[in-house]
């Protein structure tokens, strides 16, 4: 349980830091019009996780469904801070963030899905929780603490750590991913 938890604080700190320096580069080339449409994209993924979700459950593993996930969302990170900061068109970034987003609610219903199989008390999933919800608050903070560079949000050093905590803060999600418990649902068709 320790283990999951950890590995869910680290991710959810990378992505709150990262996802908002992408919202800080997304204002500063396009204003909130752009962030807006970031923000839609990334609700747009949420949504459409739960489809993706319930087909992966019934045909994957825990452990292949989260290191799956985790390796997805992490590369997607990489590309799409990349994209922003190379001045790839705003609709191209859009549907990377709707993918990524797809990848990260998958891979966060499957940790909790771990959670529960571990130990199924509602203490067990309000810590999971409320640790997640700390900690992302710490991550936003500290990204809308950091100094700008010219083009409006963090450069030189600080955006290579931002690069750095965004994608691999999937790791120990990766690492975790090998001793997870969940089995695919019973009866489901794996074609």
């Amino acid at each position: 349980l320790r283990e999951l938890l950890l590995s869910g604080v680290v991710d959810s700190f990378g992505n709150s830091l990262g996802w908002t320096v992408v919202l800080l580069i997304g204002t500063a080339r396009g204003g909130l019009a752009e962030a807006a449409v970031y923000s839609a994209a990334m609700l747009a993924g949420t949504v459409l996780s739960a489809p993706v979700t319930g087909w992966l459950s019934r045909r994957l593993t825990g452990r292949w469904l989260l290191r799956g996930t985790a390796t997805v969302e992490g590369l997607l990170r990489v590309a799409l801070l990349a994209g922003l900061v190379a001045g790839l068109p705003s609709w191209l970034i859009a549907v990377a963030i709707g993918l990524m987003n797809v990848a990260a609610w998958t891979g966060y219903a499957g940790m909790r899905a771990e959670v529960s199989a571990v130990d199924a008390s509602p203490r067990s999933m309000t810590r999971y929780a409320v640790g997640i919800a700390g900690v992302e608050a710490g991550g936003t903070a500290l990204a809308a603490l950091l100094p700008k560079g010219p083009a409006g949000y963090p450069a030189g050093w600080l955006l290579a750590a931002v690069f750095i905590a965004y994608a691999g803060s999937m790791l120990p999600t990766i690492f975790t991913a090998r001793r997870a418990r969940i089995a695919p649902l019973p009866g489901a068709s794996r074609s």
